[in-house]
């Protein structure tokens, strides 16, 4: 996988599956982690300049796949150590660190980008 900027859908769609591949093994190399935390950026990039973020909280987000998934709170519990830990998420009094983000980005198949709250240029 080339790990260049993103300027078309299929160039996306190609990043979006390497990243897929990555995130399901139980192990990477530091050359992968690195090739995969700049393939989260590019995507993370492109999706910012081609689909603008329509002004949701990573905590309404995690809310919205939670209720399209079917899913209780109680779901993330281990991803954020504990149920109290999902409800502060939930109410913004906890942020979500890279870490959690690739763990919710695996639990929901979603990019993991979209649960951080990245400064905007």
């Amino acid at each position: 996988m080339s790990t260049r900027v993103i300027k078309t859908k299929a160039e996306h769609k190609r990043a979006l599956r390497e990243i897929e591949k990555l995130m399901s093994r139980p192990r990477l190399s530091r050359e992968e982690r690195e090739v995969f935390e700049l393939l989260v950026q590019l995507t993370g990039d492109y999706e910012n300049k081609n689909f603008p973020p329509q002004g949701s909280t990573a905590a309404e987000l995690i809310e919205f796949l939670l209720k399209q998934n079917g899913q209780p709170q109680k779901a993330l519990a281990q991803i954020f150590g504990g149920e109290t830990h999902v409800s502060e998420v939930l109410h913004a009094k906890r942020s979500i660190g890279v870490p959690q983000a690739v763990k919710l980005g695996r639990h929901f198949h979603v990019n993991p980008v979209v649960f951080l709250e990245l400064p905007r240029s």
